[in-house]
C-alpha cells in the first residue's frame, strides 16, 4: 500500500500501478510514443495503398451493380445489393486513407 501526505496526516491509499496516473495518461496523448520513424512511415504508406485498393474496388463493384456500359460484365451486373457493397468499400478506403495520414491520428 502506497502511503500519500494529506493536508496534517497520513493516508493510506490502494496500491498504484506506476505509470497508469491521469498525469501520465494525458500526456500520453501528447507525446509521441513513435520510436522507429521509418517503420512508422512504410506503415502509412502501406496504409494509404491499402485504402487506395479498396476504394478503387468499391468503385468497380458500384459501376457493376449500376451496369454502367464501361464496367465489366459478371455475376453482380445490375445487382442493387452490390451498389450497396460498392458504397461501403469505397467508405472503409477513405477511412483508411485518412487514418494513414499524419492529421488522422
Amino acid at each position: 500500500m502506497d502511503v500519500v501526505e494529506g493536508r496534517g496526516r497520513e493516508r493510506l491509499v490502494a496500491p498504484l500501478i506506476r505509470g497508469f496516473d491521469a498525469r501520465s495518461i494525458a500526456r500520453a496523448r501528447t507525446d509521441s510514443q513513435v520510436t522507429n520513424h521509418r517503420y512508422d512511415r512504410r506503415m502509412r504508406i502501406g496504409l494509404a495503398a491499402l485504402g487506395v485498393l479498396v476504394v478503387l474496388g468499391g468503385l468497380v463493384w458500384v459501376a457493376q451493380g449500376l451496369n454502367l456500359p464501361f464496367a465489366p460484365r459478371s455475376f453482380m451486373s445490375a445487382d442493387r445489393a452490390w451498389v450497396v457493397l460498392g458504397a461501403l468499400a469505397v467508405l472503409a478506403g477513405v477511412v483508411l486513407i485518412w487514418r494513414s495520414a499524419p492529421f488522422g491520428r
